[in-house]
């Protein structure tokens, strides 16, 4: 970038990893002289984590529960706010729908959780957490009525656990396999 008089400047919008580096400016005297400037570009990392704090791509929640995500992002990203998607459409906090969104400073990080109370089928889907143009992460949620799934993670009031739920067909099957294996 040209500026009058004389003056360049090395201008880089939307800096990204790739972008570091080592960067010359050479002035054409004699003999030229040459100024050397190491840049250093720091991208956030962002991880979609469960309510027990486990990093998820994939998360099981049974209808009628609350569905728990957390977003974490370090360092904090000093002009970009943290955002939810959900099929490309931005969520924020709609009581009306039992959606709430909570954003927070976390040590040198940010941290923003979506509860969806009362899940039903429909809140399966696609959710991106967005701290920036290229800095964002997904999760799909599965919200499952019924035995539908052989372990499932189940959101409740305490945080969410971890409860295997073998379907009455897995049951059966594995019963008639040590039936027959003692025979």
């Amino acid at each position: 970038n040209y500026e009058y008089p004389n003056n360049w400047k090395l201008q880089i919008r939307y800096a990204q990893k790739k972008d570091g580096g080592l960067y010359e400016c050479q002035i054409s005297t004699h003999p030229p002289q040459i100024m050397r400037v190491y840049l250093s570009v720091s991208v956030p990392e962002i991880e979609i984590r469960d309510p027990r704090g486990a990093a998820v791509t994939e998360a099981y929640y049974r209808v009628d529960s609350t569905v728990g995500l957390q977003c974490v992002v370090t360092p904090a990203p000093p002009t970009r706010p943290v955002l939810w998607f959900r099929a490309h459409h931005s969520l924020t906090t709609q009581p009306e729908r039992g959606i709430r969104v909570d954003t927070s400073l976390m040590g040198s990080g940010l941290s923003s959780w979506l509860h969806i109370a009362r899940a039903s089928v429909s809140d399966s889907g696609n959710y991106t957490c967005s701290a920036g143009d290229a800095v964002n992460t997904s999760v799909r949620v599965h919200v499952l009525d019924g035995e539908s799934s052989a372990a499932m993670q189940h959101s409740t009031t305490d945080g969410g656990t971890l409860a295997d739920c073998p379907s009455s067909a897995f049951l059966a099957l594995l019963a008639s396999s040590l039936i027959l294996a003692a025979s």
